[in-house]
């Protein structure tokens, strides 16, 4: 003689779905950790601290907010994104003006909050 549960889901049914939730974090963590190593050269090189300029130098350069330079050779290139609601000036001094953002080499690379320098 055997005996049947109808009161609630059977034992195979309940390791079904722990097996499935597991299966899912597992995903979850495998992809967040494919999505982390996959990051631009240049995002893992930004050892500023930089909340969202992705910078490609160490080296900071010098001076202060909208004051920042260059090494004598290299230009300027700049661009924005946001942290939250805060306006952040990236910037990077390049070798070569006529290549664009992203066109090393990087003498130096500079970031600020914008609404700190006004």
């Amino acid at each position: 003689m055997s005996t049947t549960v109808t009161d609630g889901p059977s034992t195979s049914v309940k390791r079904r779905g722990l097996l499935r939730m597991l299966s899912v974090g597992g995903m979850a963590l495998v992809g967040g950790l494919a999505g982390a190593t996959a990051l631009p050269k240049a995002a893992a090189a930004d050892c500023q601290g930089s909340p969202c300029c992705y910078l490609a130098s160490c080296t900071k350069c010098s001076g202060r907010c909208w004051g920042w330079t260059c090494p004598s050779g290299y230009y300027r290139t700049y661009w924005w994104c946001m942290a939250g609601t805060r306006p952040i000036v990236c910037g990077e001094c390049v070798k070569n003006n006529t290549g664009g953002c992203g066109s090393g080499p990087y003498a130096c690379s500079y970031w600020f909050d914008d609404n700190a320098c006004n």
